[in-house]
């Protein structure tokens, strides 16, 4: 769609707001792929540490690359996690209305009703290879200070041969300049992200958000979003913006994809998918509705759009310090200044 990505060949995909981000952008990998070009992926990743330091394979301090071959059992670390737990007395757990066995589940990951690893990046890379004999390779990013993100981005596109990276928001807070005060949103991974690509080396650079008012349960305002969109239409920053059908195979790929890695996982995709079938108003999905229990929803179509920035523009309507953000090394410093709005 559109043709900014007409002369791209090898193109990064990164999940830059956390977590389950990266699968906002199946829909657009699968198309990419049936034109021909290459694809890998990266993920700000909310997966433990202490998970992906043994089983990737170190890039830098906060990179691991993550593929099929990647030696992670989830059954055996289930089992490791059940066994280090210390388990409460039984007057407490009577006291917190749960079972031992609900004790341990939630434990290791609160989002499932069932013993599973929170672990999305191995899922979807083992999943594209088993499904689709897609063997791409996923690169996580751990916590650190954003200069070490700059890194990661340049040692990726040195190794393998990057020349646009697509930073993927399933949402629209990355667009929030930092001025909003009370619709944020959760802009850390998506400043931190967005930061760090723009420092890269790599030669274009584009951001995509999916799900269109989906985080106004972070207070996200349709008038902030649409507002900054705007002025990116006058700084010639905005790309466009088109829907993704349930028809289409490359839909239908992401849909299945998103369903088979712990749908649970993520409240974003499952309202997405749920759009995409055809679902509207205050609709709960039923894989995720001992989550959302009596939340307000607000499911629709324009849940379906893919908007395309610019990442330059974006990044220059940014109005954190950008300057002392980019030279961050530690966590706690990165905390602290995007606290401060200039």
């Amino acid at each position: 769609m559109y043709h900014h990505l007409t002369n791209s060949h090898k193109i990064l995909i990164s999940g830059c707001g956390g977590g389950y981000d990266i699968f906002c952008g199946m829909d657009l990998m699968f198309s990419l792929i049936d034109q021909g070009k290459e694809v890998v992926l990266s993920s700000y990743s909310f997966t433990d540490p202490k998970i992906i330091v043994p089983v990737g394979e170190k890039i830098n301090q906060c990179c691991f690359k993550i593929t099929k071959d990647s030696p992670f059992d989830e059954d055996q670390y289930i089992q490791k996690i059940k066994a280090s737990i210390k388990k409460p007395p039984k007057f407490i757990l009577d006291q917190m209305e749960i079972t031992e066995e609900e004790f341990l589940r939630v434990s290791f990951n609160a989002c499932s009703q069932s013993e599973k690893i929170y672990f999305p990046e191995y899922k979807l890379v083992k999943y594209l290879y088993n499904t689709y004999q897609l063997n791409i390779p996923m690169y996580c990013f751990v916590d650190s200070g954003i200069k070490q993100l700059i890194h990661a981005y340049d040692q990726i596109q040195e190794l393998e041969g990057i020349d646009t990276v697509i930073l993927m928001d399933g949402g629209t807070d990355s667009l929030m300049t930092g001025i909003e005060i009370d619709s944020l949103g959760t802009p850390y991974e998506d400043i931190s992200s967005i930061i760090a690509a723009y420092h890269s080396n790599v030669s274009n650079k584009y951001l995509y958000c999916l799900g269109y008012n989906i985080d106004s349960y972070h207070g996200v305002t349709d008038e902030n979003f649409l507002k900054n969109t705007s002025n990116l239409i006058k700084d010639n920053g905005f790309v466009g913006s088109y829907t993704i059908n349930k028809n289409n195979q490359s839909t239908q790929k992401y849909i299945d994809t998103f369903m088979h890695c712990d749908p649970e996982c993520s409240i974003v995709n499952s309202l997405i998918v749920s759009a995409l079938e055809g679902h509207f108003g205050n609709y709960h999905p039923d894989w995720i509705q001992h989550r959302l229990k009596d939340s307000q929803t607000n499911v629709h179509p324009l849940m379906c759009l893919y908007w395309i920035y610019k990442l330059d523009n974006v990044y220059m309507n940014l109005k954190y310090d950008v300057d002392k953000l980019k030279d961050t090394e530690e966590e706690f410093e990165k905390a602290m200044l995007l606290k401060l709005v200039d």
